[in-house]
């Protein structure tokens, strides 16, 4: 499991940035059905940087960092600017809907993929909580492309 210093907890209007902070690898919650206080009571226990455009005040036990606009790609530019993310990032590790850490599938036979997945022999990974199947096909250089505009240097020195 890899472990970074940044988790993150996002209310429920910013479910677009939860999807782009696990393209980053980052552990970020989010469940569209919890009410604030929900959320609060989580990003306090879990240690989370409780992410939300509400005007929210931060605490001694709480993180909160408010965001500004409803376009989740200036949200993770301003996340950028205020956090190390491009250093601790570990890109496509995550699954986009649950958040848990991919594994890597070892045999490949009994798994319905497209044809042109088996034909090029593309490396497949799992989620072990929601069993979503993920290769490096062409949406990756979609999303490579996005995280980039958004400022996210995906070749690192």
């Amino acid at each position: 499991m890899v472990e970074t210093t940044l988790k993150f907890i996002v209310d429920r209007s910013l479910k677009p940035l939860a999807k782009r902070l696990r393209m980053l690898g980052f552990d970020t919650l989010y469940s569209g059905g919890s009410s604030l206080s929900e959320i609060i009571q989580t990003s306090i226990l879990d240690k989370r940087i409780l992410l939300t455009m509400k005007p929210l005040s931060p605490t001694r036990k709480l993180t909160v960092f408010r965001l500004d606009g409803d376009d989740p790609d200036s949200q993770l530019q301003q996340l950028l600017e205020a956090y190390p993310l491009q250093e601790h990032a570990v890109f496509f590790l995550r699954c986009l809907i649950c958040n848990a850490e991919l594994s890597a599938v070892a045999d490949c036979a009994d798994l319905s993929l497209p044809e042109s997945v088996r034909e090029r022999k593309l490396p497949i990974f799992r989620c072990p909580e929601c069993q979503r199947l993920y290769w490096h096909g062409s949406h990756l250089e979609r999303m490579k492309a996005q995280l980039e505009r958004c400022g996210i240097k995906l070749n690192k020195p």
